[in-house]
């Protein structure tokens, strides 16, 4: 079972709450979506939607930074649970970088890897239907 610090929960809901927004203010229009040199996306709207959603998403990115940080110092306590002895568990990493239309996928494991390739289809297939489905001003 994965343990989750109330930090590192409230980043993640933070992060999900102010990608949500960005979805719901594109749908809307009130966010516009472009590309620059057709290879870096960006946002821009004038309500106030966008604005907060970007920052419930800076400010959750800085929220798991401290966590990993807080976690990561020497000294820190260790979670602890119920029932599970001293064994650490094992970890991996992952990743992925989308250059354009080309995801480029990344781990440590076949596993992870296989993840991140789930992670880059599912990104790029929401960037697709984002730009069939929104109308375009």
């Amino acid at each position: 079972m994965i343990l989750m610090t109330r930090l590192r929960l409230a980043a993640l809901l933070l992060m999900l709450l102010g990608a949500v927004g960005i979805v719901y203010g594109i749908l809307a229009g009130e966010i516009q979506v472009g590309l620059l040199f057709f290879v870096i996306p960006y946002l821009y709207g004038s309500s106030a939607l966008g604005a907060l959603s970007i920052l419930a998403i800076v400010i959750g990115v800085f929220l798991l930074i401290i966590d990993a940080v807080r976690r990561a110092a020497p000294g820190a306590p260790e979670p602890s649970s119920a029932g599970e002895g001293t064994a650490r568990p094992r970890t991996g990493w992952g990743g992925v970088v989308i250059v354009g239309p080309v995801p480029i996928v990344f781990g440590s494991t076949p596993r992870l890897t296989i993840v991140a390739l789930v992670i880059a289809a599912a990104i790029l297939t929401m960037v697709l239907l984002l730009f069939l489905f929104v109308k375009q001003a």
